[in-house]
């Protein structure tokens, strides 16, 4: 057992190696794009005096983060769709084995950056905020017929991360979301309490008819 663990863990740190790999090469094509483009760096943080909406800002982050983490959990507790999406993602990084948290915060922030140097940074502001979003989603094009309301969901958050670019005027409030969703919803698919854990997500009807039975008959607990 103690060599599995070791082995998933190796596997979780050279997923993350890859990612520093992809991602970088992503955050790296993003700046230059941008640097042409609009003539500073994409990396530039303007201060609060200097923000559209900073107040619309934050209420944006927090009620888009609120909204992803009953996403996350009540959403496959209640809907049939979202539970085989999740389990169908589970099954994508089930081969990593349970991420550790640094592992799960790497990826997060690695992917949050990478994503938005490009596509809110480069291609928002040189094709604009429709047609970056509706390029996010089709980036999010699932692996598995299961997995169609990925770049749906990508696409709803991606309007609200290039409405995030527009009211503060720079990249780093749609990165902060998108770091934090990451981040939940990793942890709660691949991390070490969650990952292959299935007592609290109710069962699949289709293939668990013997068990619906034996619940039916169990209920006087």
């Amino acid at each position: 057992m103690r060599i599995r663990e070791s082995d998933t863990s190796l596997d979780g740190k050279k997923f993350v190696t890859l990612a520093l790999v992809f991602y970088g090469i992503m955050a790296l094509v993003g700046c230059i794009w941008y640097r042409i483009a609009a003539g500073v760096s994409v990396l530039r943080c303007l201060p609060p005096a200097e923000r559209l909406r900073p107040g619309l800002e934050l209420g944006l982050i927090a009620a888009a983060f609120l909204a992803n983490l009953l996403f996350d959990t009540a959403g496959p507790r209640h809907s049939k769709v979202l539970r085989r999406f999740q389990q169908s993602m589970r099954a994508v990084l089930d081969p990593l084995g349970p991420l550790r948290t640094g592992e799960i915060a790497a990826l997060s922030i690695l992917s949050g950056l990478g994503e938005e140097i490009l596509f809110r940074g480069a291609l928002q502001y040189s094709f604009g905020f429709v047609p970056a979003t509706i390029l996010f989603a089709l980036s999010h094009y699932p692996m598995k017929r299961e997995m169609w309301v990925w770049p749906v969901y990508a696409l709803a958050m991606g309007a609200v991360l290039g409405t995030l670019r527009i009211l503060g005027g720079d990249i780093w409030s749609a990165v902060l979301l998108h770091a934090l969703i990451n981040c939940v919803s990793l942890y709660l698919i691949a991390g070490r309490n969650f990952s292959g854990e299935q007592a609290n997500e109710p069962p699949d009807e289709e293939h668990s008819d013997g068990a619906g039975d034996s619940q039916l008959h169990g209920d006087g607990h």
